[in-house]
């Protein structure tokens, strides 16, 4: 046994100083020191069905990180590997830069976590001209619809214009965005970074149901705005990470104060590792802070050829089903795939069509797609 304890050891060195040479800042390590704790079983209400193997959670599985170059645990040059940081090492009022301390986090570390107020928050048009179609008003129509909230804050950095926008407009409060040059004194280049920034902060300073503009809700949110973590996310697809494009949170929920506290070493040279790797590795250190639901919830289907296939190509009896049952919020679109896809296979742009278009389509090709939305615009007329 010692044998094997001594040879442990000197790979944890010799991997320790493998990073310390190739230069990075972050290496996990399978073996001793930072492994992840177990991940306890997850709540929720029994009501909540994705399937014989979509259980909310997983009981009696113990986690463990992976060797990877961007890990949670930081090395220092003599291989140790120290625990992570907690709220108490990271929060500090002092080390927010300003502009962001308006936030104001005065919240103790394990104080009671509020409720998830009924808050819908969306973050667009952050660089001037970005257009706002149908889609864009069906997924605002959507929330306020299905998950009838008391507000809609709809954070701009530039007021979108034209026919749709007005509509949506008389439905939302617009909120002005914060120009996210820098977060804790990173640059921030890249709009999608930005708007990472942008939702972040106003979950932590409002609380409530952040949504991608290429989501649409299609049922309440009632259940997960009470779960007791005070956070919670949803699988992007398999374990892949935690996807940012639908968040629920209550304000200066701890989670969600942990995950932005991080962007201390944020890099704009990353591209999801912020949005969907970084919370998933947080999630399993610290399962008590946020609530972990299948892909189904927010996500399915994919954008893999068959899901798409299935949206834009066809009705789909079997997509048709998932999107009735109570326990699926949300579906989100993926604009950048399914705007691909739908160009190359099916002869249109679904974030460009207009009202006669979209008619037109439903007529000559019906798809699961066409028939969500005219699912959300029906409620209107």
């Amino acid at each position: 046994m010692r044998i094997h304890r001594v040879w442990r050891q000197r790979l944890m060195y010799a991997l320790a100083a493998l990073a310390v040479a190739s230069g990075y800042s972050y290496f996990a390590l399978a073996v001793g020191g930072c492994h992840l704790p177990v991940w306890q079983r997850l709540g929720g209400p029994d009501a909540f069905d994705w399937g014989p193997t979509l259980r909310l959670g997983v009981a009696n599985v113990e986690l463990r990180q992976h060797v990877t170059s961007r890990g949670w645990c930081p090395l220092t040059a003599g291989g140790e590997s120290p625990t992570p940081p907690t709220l108490e090492t990271l929060s500090p009022m002092s080390t927010l830069e300003p502009g962001v301390d308006h936030i104001g986090w005065k919240v103790a570390p394990g104080a009671a976590v509020e409720e998830v107020p009924n808050i819908v928050h969306f973050v667009y048009a952050l660089k001037k001209g970005a257009p706002f179609g149908l889609l864009h008003y069906a997924a605002v129509l959507a929330a306020k619809r299905r998950i009838r909230p008391a507000r809609i804050l709809f954070h701009v950095g530039h007021e979108p214009q034209g026919h749709w926008w007005r509509k949506a407009s008389e439905m939302v409060e617009v909120a002005q965005a914060r120009d996210v040059r820098t977060v804790f004194g990173m640059p921030v280049r890249k709009i999608a970074h930005k708007a990472d920034v942008v939702r972040l902060e106003a979950l932590i300073k409002h609380g409530g149901i952040y949504l991608d503009m290429d989501v649409l809700a299609l049922h309440p949110f009632d259940a997960l705005r009470k779960m007791p973590q005070g956070t919670v996310l949803g699988f992007e697809g398999g374990d892949s990470g935690l996807c940012n494009a639908v968040m629920i949170g209550a304000p200066n929920a701890p989670f969600l104060r942990r995950w932005y506290l991080e962007y201390q070493r944020f890099s704009g040279q990353m591209w999801s590792e912020f949005s969907v790797k970084l919370p998933l590795l947080l999630a399993r250190s610290f399962p008590d802070e946020v609530q972990m639901v299948p892909d189904r919830a927010f996500f399915y289907p994919h954008f893999d050829a068959a899901s798409l296939s299935a949206m834009y190509l066809r009705e789909d009896a079997a997509l048709k089903a998932h999107f009735a049952r109570k326990s699926t919020y949300t579906v989100h679109l993926w604009s950048s795939q399914s705007t691909a896809f739908a160009s190359a296979n099916a002869g249109y742009s679904p974030w460009l069509l207009n009202s006669t278009e979209f008619k037109r389509l439903q007529a000559r090709r019906p798809s699961s797609f066409l028939a969500l939305v005219q699912s959300v615009l029906a409620a209107s007329e």
